[in-house]
This record gives C-alpha cells, sequence and structure tokens, in this order.
C-alpha cells in the first residue's frame, strides 16, 4: 500500500513539476497598435489603442463594388423568387448606402479583435451592409494582411 500511495505521489509530482521545467512558454499573441504601411506606397491602417482604426490613402472603391455591394446585391436576390429579382433602383440604393471611402479614410471607426490559429482577426461593421471589414494581424512578423495587400509597422 506504501508503495502504491509513493507512486501515485511520484506522477502527480511529475505531472506538476515537469510542464513547469520544460523552459518553454507559450508566446502571448497580442495586438500591436501603431501605424502599419504597404511598401511603396503611403497607404496606411492606424490602429490605436481605444481599438479604433484608421485607413489613409488606399482605394477602396473595387473592394467595395465586388467584396461589399455585389454579394449584397447576390445575398438579398437569393431570397426572392426568380422573377421577383431586385430591380436597378433597388441595385443602386444598396451601392449608394455601402460606401467603404466615406465610413474608413481618414475616419475613426471601432473595432473588436479575436484570436484565430496564430494570427489575430479585426472586425469592423459595415454601415448599411450585414458584412464586417476584415484585417488579419500577424505577430510572427507585424504585419496587416488587408484586401491581400501587406502593411508592415512602422519602427517607431
Amino acid at each position: 500500500m506504501k508503495k502504491r500511495l509513493l507512486f501515485i505521489i511520484m506522477v502527480l509530482l511529475i505531472l506538476i513539476i515537469l510542464p513547469s521545467c520544460s523552459g518553454k512558454k507559450e508566446k502571448k499573441i497580442e495586438l500591436i497598435y501603431g501605424t502599419y504601411t504597404m511598401a511603396g506606397t503611403d497607404s496606411q491602417i492606424v490602429l490605436k489603442s481605444d481599438n479604433t482604426l484608421v485607413v489613409r490613402n488606399y482605394d477602396l472603391s473595387k473592394l467595395e463594388k465586388e467584396a461589399y455591394e455585389n454579394f449584397m446585391i447576390a445575398m438579398r436576390n437569393d431570397r426572392r423568387e426568380e422573377g421577383n429579382k431586385l430591380t436597378e433602383e433597388e441595385e443602386q440604393k444598396i451601392r449608394d448606402d455601402i460606401n467603404l471611402e466615406r465610413q474608413f479614410l481618414d475616419r475613426e471607426n471601432s473595432f473588436d479583435h479575436a484570436l484565430e490559429d496564430g494570427l489575430i482577426g479585426i472586425y469592423v461593421p459595415v454601415e448599411n451592409c450585414d458584412l464586417y471589414f476584415y484585417l488579419q494581424f500577424y505577430p510572427s512578423d507585424n504585419t496587416i494582411v488587408f484586401d491581400d495587400k501587406i502593411f508592415t509597422l512602422e519602427k517607431s
């Protein structure tokens, strides 16, 4: 009985002490606030410590049309019967209501962020739309990927 108790105590000690002695500590993934610039351009994404972001000098028109307006039009048409699709006026209203440049260029927008498989996803609701403005922060090299472009943290 004593041997069995001693064995259990040894196993517990090993399970408690061994992980703390391994020397490997998981690196905490945190969002780095600052100004991120796309190489060779003056385009910037600024993340502020109050969880707001600002986009500067970036053409959002193609992204707006392809990713937001066209998607919202297609999604609303999918909910309708074949003979009752959106009219041209209804489609134009959707296009007029979604304006990424008005919402994001040189304007602060609050964002939420979440840990996602070694990166941090940054989410901002888009006005008049069911979608989010989405960016990915990669802590391994302090970059943000947005619209398939890489923005790198400026040195302080």
